[in-house]
């Protein structure tokens, strides 16, 4: 008996074999059998070209719009390891953050991860970066463990890849469903993404990128849209106008964009609404903006 315990056996059956002692057993082994047919989450990761794109401000805000467009279980997990700032912009301080899911790998379980999440008040869930600055060197099978969990309990899973690297990021460009490459008008975003989408175009990812282009205008200095898409060397497939005072009062405040109907805002509904399946909003109809935002005032601004 201990032999057969220690190869997984859980059921000892003795004679006689009634039916319904065989039924009852039966069920419970079923019971604790995985689901093989469970469908997994989406895993949509957004990858700056460079530091300073707004990929936090985008990808943390595309979540909330998610959230409220699907009404689905979404995580968004922030991957710049030592300076994230996802909890942040939601006005949140972690107790746990990614660092400790990757380096526990051998304790890593949908039970292990419940107790490292945030939860806003909007239903999203984070998995925030560490509060403290320290260099992180992650065990390689921790990534792979982590997103395997996250996509069989959430329906998205939103990443903010911000400077994660090696093996982490691979991990993460293996399981994206879609990856958003955030960059702007200037040359060397605009270089950084070239050389990005070229890399994945090698390994026939290509088609899972969707190219946006942040704090967009018609013309910045010398670069026009064509010059822009040309650099590229393919469309740009979402435009997020320029609002500065808007993102730094939001990234003052602890009050995400999403919270204010905006140009900003209107493009991110209509992002989310394309994720999940959904048709894309009218121009009246995305001036609404996320009304599961409207009851709450804004703070009182912050002398820095």
């Amino acid at each position: 008996m201990r032999r057969s315990m220690q190869a997984g056996a859980r059921e000892f059956l003795t004679e006689p074999l009634l039916p319904e002692t065989l039924g009852e057993a039966h069920s419970r082994a079923s019971g604790r059998r995985p689901n093989q047919e469970k469908a997994v989450g989406k895993t949509l990761v957004f990858l700056p070209s460079k530091g300073g794109v707004g990929v936090t401000t985008i990808a943390l805000n595309f979540a909330l719009a998610l959230k409220k467009e699907s009404g689905a279980k979404v995580v968004v997990v922030d991957l710049d390891f030592e300076l994230g700032e996802i909890a942040l912009g939601l006005a949140m301080t972690a107790t746990f953050s990614v660092v400790d899911a990757l380096l526990n790998p051998g304790r890593l379980d949908k039970e292990f991860l419940s107790t490292l999440l945030l939860r806003n008040s909007s239903g999203l869930a984070v998995l925030a970066s560490a509060e403290e600055y320290n260099f992180f060197h992650s065990p390689v099978e921790g990534a792979g463990k982590l997103f395997h969990i996250l996509r069989e309990e959430f329906n998205y899973v939103v990443v903010d890849a911000g400077n994660c690297h090696s093996h982490v990021q691979e991990s993460v460009f293996e399981v994206a469903d879609a990856l958003y490459l955030v960059t702007e008008m200037t040359f060397p975003a605009l270089r950084n993404a070239h050389r990005i989408i070229e890399f994945l175009s090698t390994r026939n990812e290509n088609r899972a990128v969707e190219v946006v282009m942040n704090r967009f205008a018609s013309r910045h200095g010398g670069i026009d849209e064509n010059s822009a898409t040309k650099a590229l060397g393919r469309p740009i497939n979402w435009r997020i106008p320029n609002s500065y005072a808007a993102a730094r009062t939001a990234q003052d405040s602890g009050v995400p964009l999403a919270m204010e109907n905006s140009p900003i805002t209107r493009v991110l509904v209509q992002m989310a609404r394309a994720a999940c399946g959904k048709p894309l909003s009218t121009q009246k109809e995305a001036g609404k903006g996320l009304s599961f935002f409207r009851s709450r005032a804004l703070p009182a601004p912050v002398e820095i």
